[in-house]
């Protein structure tokens, strides 16, 4: 900073503010700094300015931090927890350079009340933490309350007989348990997204776990990209997704038959793109997921119109369900 331009900072600024020498002693103050300590200049001038009250609490930092930015080693800003007569305060420093003919003369030092802000800050935090907490709590009861659903299904379906009853105690099962896995996954994470890779992959496996699929069967192939998607998003996308891969083992392959159900996750600009595909037997000609009467079917269309999105289906060698959609923002559905 040059002469003309340090005048008017130290003139004018509502800041208290010191001229040091690159030894640390006081060759100026400003008004501001006079009026709020209560001695002259004459009283300031030629004292170190380590031998101020409010910092006094604090030498050896205030000490290292005029060292460091002397040398050039340091941004000249901190802050720090002042005692003065107005009790507990949070202090900013900010230093700046004096030059004289392009040489280093001295340093400018400023001392900025910053008590009110930070102790908002800390409020904002407080309460940040507490809905956090909140939150995790919340998603942990919703996922222990869907699990305990989900085992109540699975109980009625041993008492059940028919099996047209079991395998909708079964899929309803499965829905369940999909949520519940993502309530599961919120709550270890950061609370505003879901790692959609790692959901669908656990979430895969149970199905299969749970339709009692023996390895070298079915193969699954998961290619999605590390994407981190919000719950809004991630609910429906992960029915979709669990409709449609159960769909394929009830249907795509029967009587044994081998074959592969691949799962793929792309984005376009701001558009994303899935694909659920096997290698089955096709379906029926007739069917349309648009009009079908199939529950199933009927729920991934219903799934598809609340992501805004779109569904199409591919029969060529097999079955492909290819939905395009752009992540859902609450705020902006609700408004």
């Amino acid at each position: 900073m040059n002469e003309e331009k340090y005048q008017v900072i130290f003139e004018s600024n509502p800041d208290y503010i010191v001229l040091l020498g690159l030894n640390g002693v006081i060759e100026d103050v400003n008004d501001t700094m006079v009026n709020a300590i209560g001695l002259t200049k004459d009283k300031l001038i030629g004292k170190h300015f380590t031998e101020l009250k409010i910092l006094k609490n604090e030498l050896s930092l205030h000490k290292q931090k005029f060292s460091s930015f002397i040398r050039g080693n340091h941004s000249g800003s901190y802050e720090f927890k002042a005692i003065s007569t107005k009790g507990k305060q949070w202090i900013e420093i900010n230093m700046f350079h004096i030059t004289r003919n392009e040489e280093f003369k001295n340093v400018i030092m400023s001392f900025k009340d910053i008590t009110k802000m930070k102790k908002s800050q800390i409020t904002v935090e407080t309460t940040l933490r507490e809905k956090e907490i909140l939150l995790r709590e919340l998603h942990h009861r919703v996922k222990n309350n869907m699990q305990i659903i989900a085992s109540l299904l699975h109980l009625q379906s041993q008492y059940v007989k028919e099996e047209e009853s079991k395998l909708i105690l079964r899929e309803s099962q499965g829905r369940v348990h999909s949520m519940a896995m993502i309530h599961e996954k919120i709550y270890q994470s950061r609370l505003s997204d879901v790692n959609l890779k790692e959901y669908l992959e656990n979430m895969v496996s149970d199905i299969f776990y749970l339709y009692g699929i023996k390895k070298g069967t079915i193969n699954f192939v998961i290619d999605v990209l590390e994407v981190h998607m919000n719950i809004d998003t991630a609910i429906p996308c992960g029915l979709i997704i669990n409709e449609l891969v159960t769909n394929s083992l009830k249907y795509a392959f029967p009587n044994g038959k081998k074959g592969n159900i691949t799962i793929t996750f792309t984005s376009k600009c701001d558009e994303l793109i899935l694909k659920v595909a096997d290698d089955g037997i096709g379906l029926p000609e007739n069917i349309k997921p648009e009009t079908t009467e199939t529950l199933g079917l009927k729920l991934v269309q219903n799934l598809v119109n609340q992501l805004d999105g779109t569904l199409k289906l591919v029969q060529d060698e097999g079955t492909e369900f290819i939905i395009t959609f752009h992540e859902l923002n609450y705020e902006d559905r609700m408004n």
